[in-house]
């Protein structure tokens, strides 16, 4: 339906998003020169995005069961 096409394309942003974060806090030079409150922020940020995530997942599959 036109709403879970609506929820999927934030979904793929989001999991994109999450793994630019990942590929960024895994590299050791990056983590080691990064400012703590750079470290911290971006730690955050992927926790929100993973939330994120999860909420739209759970309206998608609220979705699919209508």
């Amino acid at each position: 339906s036109t709403h879970q096409q609506l929820l999927n394309h934030p979904i793929i942003i989001i999991k994109s998003v999450q793994t630019d974060e990942v590929i960024k806090l895994s590299n050791e030079n990056f983590v080691a020169k990064a400012p703590a409150e750079v470290i911290t922020q971006e730690k955050t940020r992927l926790v929100e995005f993973t939330r994120a995530k999860t909420q739209l997942e759970d309206q998608l599959a609220k979705l699919a069961d209508l």
